[in-house]
């Protein structure tokens, strides 16, 4: 009986938070409107990037890919070859860090702590 007691107010307890698809983009609107800087900065770097491989490359039909980093550039100069190397350094850790920080926010405790006091 101690036990059925002890499950009974642990159920109580924890709230347990229905996903849904409208929760999630609040939350990634919320979430991209406090980290602007970072996901602006990224966005300045790939159209840069982007706009270096339309005009530099002879096949400007895979300048997107080659921005994107799924290609290599044709013609390696200075600026490809730096772009290539920095780009998937802004895509891990801007953009893939924005969407883990957004999913996982959640079940971060100390910030469940802080909503859940007040």
């Amino acid at each position: 009986s101690t036990v059925k007691f002890g499950l009974k107010r642990l159920k109580k307890k924890s709230k347990k938070r229905n996903f849904s698809l409208d929760r999630l983009k609040v939350e990634l609107w919320l979430k991209a409107q406090q980290n602007f800087a970072p996901l602006f900065v990224s966005f300045v770097f790939w159209s840069a990037g982007y706009c270096y491989f339309l005009w530099s490359e002879v096949d400007s039909s895979d300048a997107l890919l080659m921005s994107l980093g799924v290609l290599p550039p044709l013609h390696r100069t200075v600026v490809a070859t730096a772009y290539s190397l920095l780009w998937p350094i802004f895509l891990e850790v801007v953009i893939f860090g924005f969407i883990a920080s957004a999913l996982l926010d959640q079940h971060n405790p100390m910030a469940v702590s802080t909503t859940t006091s007040q």
